[in-house]
């Protein structure tokens, strides 16, 4: 299975699941290594500082979130793929890890200081469709 917009969330999430032990090896390969640099252009992007708090969407293993704790950020890496939080968790205990739908992030309004999202745009439904505050 593919993942795309006309698929379900939890179709999804599972096939997610299903490699997310091999996922950065994956994405590394399937890249021919760029992806590393893509990270470090993200990296510079960001400039994360000490104290500041980072929400990685869609982070799958939390890979991406590592060059932020490096520079002293905390990382909140949220996803919707359980296995990929799962090994993330094993590999990665400098970050936190929260189940999260892209759309329903379980966070406070400007509970953060930057947000980032990789690959996860691709996943999300209803992107565009505008955020619904329960303060509103």
């Amino acid at each position: 299975m593919r993942a795309g917009l006309d698929k379900e969330p939890a179709d999804v999430a599972r096939m997610f699941d299903a490699v997310a032990a091999r996922y950065d090896l994956t994405n590394d390969v399937m890249t021919g290594g760029l992806v590393r640099r893509w990270r470090r252009v993200v990296e510079d992007a960001v400039a994360a500082r000490p104290g500041e708090v980072v929400l990685d969407i869609a982070a799958g293993t939390g890979t991406s979130g590592l060059a932020f704790v490096e520079a002293g950020a905390h990382v909140v890496s949220a996803d919707f793929s359980l296995g990929m939080i799962r090994e993330g968790a094993e590999r990665y205990s400098e970050l936190d890890f929260v189940a999260a739908d892209a759309t329903r992030l379980p966070l406070a309004d400007a509970s953060v200081d930057v947000v980032t999202m990789s690959y996860g745009l691709r996943n999300v439904r209803d992107y565009e469709e505008p955020s619904r505050s329960s303060a509103a």
